[in-house]
């Protein structure tokens, strides 16, 4: 927080720094939960501290929240969460009839983002701060930062599915760069291993789920999910495994303090444990939000740091459209 402030203070823009730190911030997802972290980072933004951050990195739908956050109309996207017809329109069983996934994300971001919400792909591509979803690599097993393969609004797009891409939900698994990815949450639910390997610093976690708050491996879920995956090799399998008590096992760290001093982890509310991974009600998500901007509102007035309304950014170029870009049938992309 102390490095946050000294940039503030400074001015320090991305790209131009003096003091010879990373600094990334970290947005975990899990589904509809992950409002709970995109109101925090949208507290973070109406601070006026974006500026300060070198890099974001999310996992699943924390993916989204910072794309969002990298893009020239943040508020906007943060919004949408609790809209009524923001999840529930993408995500019922009438898909299946028609042959669709449960949860027809492709959709949701050809549709939603695209048409309705006009995401500005262009300018996040060209942020000075860098984007950095997270998958885990099918073959490997291994979690992987998606960053080398953003060039165009259509890679980026594959990038946030890749990253919450979810099987037996979501539909098939997402090709990219010649490789097939599933959701970042079964090798690095929350993003801390992989910045910190790439050279992070100092480093800001927006967490989504709460000491104590189930897995989003459930018993039914994680089972059919063990056997979809064994077919797919060991290494996945293993994965999934292992990705199934990392949340539990960073809920120790943090207990012991045995996590880097650099490294800052900003858990949620504790009254939002029963918040869904496929939340629906929009009022309920409303609150969530509501209550995740309020935790980390509470964090900077409790460093003195007071907060600045954000300049909304306003970006005079052509809009680059991914709409009708669909690829149901096998592997995306």
């Amino acid at each position: 927080m102390q490095v946050l402030r000294d940039r503030a203070r400074e001015g320090s823009e991305p790209g131009k720094r003096t003091d010879g730190y990373k600094v990334a911030l970290a947005i975990e997802g899990g589904g509809n939960r992950g409002c709970v972290s995109a109101g925090m980072a949208s507290a973070l933004y109406e601070a006026g501290l974006l500026s300060t951050v070198d890099a974001v990195y999310g996992s699943s739908s924390g993916s989204v929240t910072a794309a969002w956050l990298l893009s020239s109309d943040f508020r906007r996207g943060v919004e949408a969460w609790a809209h009524a017809d923001s999840f529930t329109p993408y995500a019922n069983f009438g898909n299946l009839l028609r042959r669709r996934p449960f949860l027809d994300l492709e959709r949701l971001m050809a549709h939603l983002f695209d048409r309705v919400l006009q995401l500005d792909y262009e300018s996040i591509l060209t942020n000075p701060i860098s984007l950095h979803p997270l998958a885990t690599d099918m073959g490997s097993g291994a979690a992987m930062d998606l960053n080398p393969h953003l060039r165009c609004a259509r890679s980026l797009v594959l990038a946030i599915l890749a990253s919450s891409a979810w099987p037996l939900l979501t539909g098939p698994p997402v090709r990219l760069g010649g490789r097939r990815y599933l959701d970042a949450a079964i090798a690095e639910p929350v993003p801390l291993a992989t910045p910190l390997a790439a050279g992070v610093t100092h480093l800001l976690v927006l967490r989504s789920r709460s000491d104590g708050h189930p897995s989003m491996f459930g018993s039914l879920r994680r089972h059919f999910g063990a056997l979809w995956m064994r077919q797919y090799g060991t290494a996945l399998w293993q994965a999934y495994h292992r990705g199934a008590t990392s949340a539990a096992q960073l809920n120790v760290n943090l207990h012991n303090r045995s996590l880097p001093p650099t490294v800052l982890v900003v858990p949620p509310a504790a009254d939002l444990r029963r918040l869904k991974s496929l939340e629906s009600d929009h009022r309920l998500i409303g609150a969530a939000l509501a209550a995740g901007r309020a935790t980390f509102t509470e964090l900077l007035r409790s460093h003195g740091m007071a907060t600045v309304p954000a300049p909304r950014q306003e970006v005079n170029r052509p809009r680059v459209s991914v709409a009708g870009t669909d690829s149901s049938q096998g592997d995306r992309g």
